[in-house]
């Protein structure tokens, strides 16, 4: 199941994947521990999905749930960063900044130690941190976002 999920995720078949994907995710549940790396990558794969999508209330607590698992074990920072801006991501498009803000903000500092402070894609994040601080109405803390992105 999850490796049709897979081919269909990577053929961009949104709704074959997700279906394919909540099968493997209830059977992973069911026969793995649940801080099982396998049960991360379906939940990841699904939030992932369910944000391409549009649907992104669900899937906020599919990626919070993978980045539990991601944060218990080493090696995963990278993932960790991406499920973070798909979380912001989320929470943007359903209206909540606060979550949103933090999510970004946390990913940043995991790129940042990462690939470096004056990268691409620490620039993408300041972008995303600096609009949310804008419809905030922090306007000196949006500057200070756009400028510190400007490589």
């Amino acid at each position: 199941m999850h490796s049709l999920g897979k081919i269909y995720f990577f053929q961009n078949k949104v709704d074959d994947a997700i279906t394919y994907l909540e099968e493997a995710l209830k059977i992973k549940k069911s026969k793995l521990p649940e801080m099982h790396m396998s049960v991360a990558e379906s939940l990841h794969l699904l939030g992932t999905l369910y944000v391409q999508k549009g649907t992104c209330a669900p899937a906020i607590p599919l990626l919070n749930s993978a980045l539990v698992v991601y944060r218990g074990k080493k090696d995963c920072e990278i993932i960790k960063s991406d499920v973070l801006d798909l979380l912001g991501h989320a929470y943007a498009k359903i209206g909540d900044t606060d979550g949103a803000l933090l999510s970004y903000e946390h990913s940043l500092k995991i790129k940042q130690s990462i690939v470096g402070k004056e990268t691409i894609p620490c620039a993408n994040v300041l972008l995303e941190i600096g609009r949310l601080k804008s419809l905030k109405n922090d306007y000196d803390g949006a500057l200070a976002a756009f400028k510190e992105g400007e490589y």
